[in-house]
């Protein structure tokens, strides 16, 4: 037996299928179902990371016209990967575009990545966290071209872009005393995520 309907010209779910007679089954397409399921998964996350159903419409409107390809750019040494891993995944779970190098290994293969890191982080994105260590300090690609676009993009704008996270106590170049940062051990790297969370919605 068929469950398309010609009627209504569309497929009955599985309950219309087998109980044509219900009255909440008429109409019921699998169009529709897969709607509504969608519909209770996004409800639930929205619960799950607590936004009201007005902070969702109002960042889904945003992006239509945000300047930047990356909410988040997170800037790290190489031993610190787990770190930035853990910060990273809570960031995405709750819908940010995170710019995460082990996400865009395709995307850096074969570019010049001195271009390319130094525009991600002077341009592409809203903040830059930053995982600052004595390993951060010592890393070639991290205290360098990464880090000398954090500092272009700070000098070039007003208000807040660098989010530290720190490690160690460790002189950047660069760096004041007077930025606002949170220390690892105060927060693990999914509360300090949770707190980065807080400060996108109130920069929407």
């Amino acid at each position: 037996m068929s469950s398309f309907d010609r009627d209504i010209e569309a497929w009955r779910g599985p309950a219309a299928a087998h109980s044509s007679s219900h009255p909440l089954s008429q109409g019921v397409s699998w169009a529709s179902a897969l709607a509504l399921r969608a519909t209770y998964a996004l409800a639930r996350d929205l619960l799950r990371f607590g936004f009201t159903a007005q902070e969702w419409l109002d960042r889904s409107h945003g992006l239509a016209s945000t300047p930047f390809d990356f909410d988040v750019a997170i800037s790290y040494a190489g031993s610190n990967r787990d770190i930035a891993a853990e910060i990273s995944e809570v960031l995405k779970l709750a819908g940010y575009r995170v710019f995460y190098d082990r996400d865009y290994q395709h995307t850096l293969l074969g570019e010049d990545l001195t271009q390319y890191l130094q525009d991600t982080y002077f341009r592409r994105s809203r903040f830059a966290i930053v995982i600052i260590s004595s390993a951060f300090k010592e890393s070639k690609w991290a205290s360098n071209w990464e880090w000398k676009a954090v500092l272009a993009r700070m000098h070039d704008q007003r208000g807040a872009y660098l989010l530290p996270y720190v490690l160690e106590d460790t002189d950047l170049p660069g760096l004041t005393k007077t930025i606002g940062y949170v220390s690892h051990t105060e927060y693990t790297p999914a509360e300090f995520a949770g707190l980065v969370i807080r400060k996108l919605r109130e920069a929407r």
